[in-house]
């Protein structure tokens, strides 16, 4: 069986947060938190604070944007919730359609293919994946060419 590109980008992002920057680094993730009829992809908690980040595959849209802020209102209810959460997708063609949404102060938008690469080496001397870069690419240390579907 095939596994859905949203949730192979989710496991990844889990396996390896990092990629997501560097807020991320030592941070370990926790995946599919319940509250009520909401689940998240992916949230982080640093210090006590919960950050979350929801994953799409497809062009970041309203509703995306609607849905992370409607789990950030659930959330802040029983927890300590960052000031800032995280959406991971594509770019919309019409970027106005990310600042013509309310409070966009607490979501940061990651784009797949621009923030996050769609294809990754494994530095065995780091032992962590980098982007893919094709004059380091036949190299011994790196291995594992992995690359997103979207």
């Amino acid at each position: 069986m095939k596994k859905d590109p949203e949730k192979k980008i989710e496991d990844f992002l889990f396996e390896n947060p990092y990629i997501l920057g560097r807020y991320f680094s030592n941070i370990i993730p926790e995946r599919q938190e319940k509250n009520g009829r909401c689940r998240t992809d992916l949230t982080f908690r640093k210090n006590g604070v919960l950050t979350i980040v929801e994953i799409k595959r497809g062009v970041i849209n309203k509703k995306d944007i609607r849905q992370l802020q409607e789990y950030i209102k659930l959330f802040s209810e029983n927890d300590t919730v960052s000031e800032n959460h995280f959406l991971v997708g594509k770019r919309p063609g019409n970027a106005d359609i990310l600042k013509n949404v309310a409070n966009l102060n607490e979501i940061r938008f990651l784009f797949l293919g621009i923030d996050i690469p769609l294809r990754y080496l494994y530095d065995s001397l780091k032992r962590k994946y980098i982007p893919f870069d094709e004059n380091i690419a036949d190299q011994k240390r790196y291995w594992q060419n992995y690359y997103f579907h979207v």
